[in-house]
């Protein structure tokens, strides 16, 4: 048997060493972060296929949702992890001059070409409040929103319709106005011009009695108000 190498074993050696300098997407852990250029130093987590550590990817943009003036950002701290996506052609010229242009680097698939997106963790690292049903938006195992079809609930897995907690308050606070109004009527009612001498109570003696228990209840300083529809966690 002939140890003569084949044409297809050539080609087949020449792809091997091709794709080995061909990055797709791979985890990384990020090194440092700077909030400002929202980039980061990022060290890939695969070897490559001879077992050599990759090198740490410097100013990786990373990649928050984001549109129409709307987006969703994270603190990111050394030891958090991202997945890395190696763009197609280099993204440096496009990011400078944020218009159509040339890669300016021939180089495809490469390091040189990577995006973070702070997305993928390994399995130990698992979030502690990912929730089976509803979306949430918050801390791992602190404050966050639950969203479910019908409630929208703060701080709790067990979300409380914030749509229902607003019709509450607003009877409440119905029912506030009209009690004051009530009052201004009282009192209204409870005085008429007294001449020269000053109001004087219209309805008698039993009146001018109820009126003055009344005005000495309200108090003199703010009250307290506690209510079990207006609340913060």
């Amino acid at each position: 048997m002939s140890d003569t190498p084949t044409l297809a074993d050539v080609f087949s050696e020449i792809l091997t060493e091709a794709l080995e300098s061909v990055h797709t997407a791979l985890p990384g852990r990020v090194e440092s972060y700077d909030s400002a250029t929202q980039t980061a130093d990022v060290k890939p987590m695969v070897l490559d296929p001879d077992g050599t550590p990759l090198p740490v990817l410097p100013n990786v943009p990373v990649a928050f949702q984001r549109g129409g003036g709307g987006f969703l950002s994270f603190p990111l701290v050394s030891g958090d992890f991202v997945f890395v996506i190696c763009s197609e052609a280099s993204l440096d010229q496009w990011r400078a001059k944020a218009a159509e242009t040339a890669p300016g680097d021939v180089r495809r698939h490469h390091l040189t070409a990577a995006v973070a997106l702070p997305c993928l963790y390994p399995s130990a690292r698992a979030l502690v409040s990912a929730h089976a049903t509803n979306v949430v938006l918050g801390v791992d195992a602190g404050p966050q929103i639950h969203v479910t079809p019908t409630t929208v609930g703060l701080g709790s897995a067990a979300p409380v319709s914030s749509v229902a907690k607003a019709i509450a308050t607003d009877a409440e606070v119905a029912k506030l106005k009209a009690d004051i109004t009530a009052l201004k009527v009282a009192i209204a009612a409870g005085f008429t011009a007294g001449g020269g001498s000053g109001p004087a109570y219209a309805g008698g003696a039993a009146q001018a009695s109820a009126f003055t228990s009344a005005a000495a209840a309200i108090p003199s300083a703010a009250a307290t108000v506690a209510s079990s529809v207006v609340f913060s966690d």
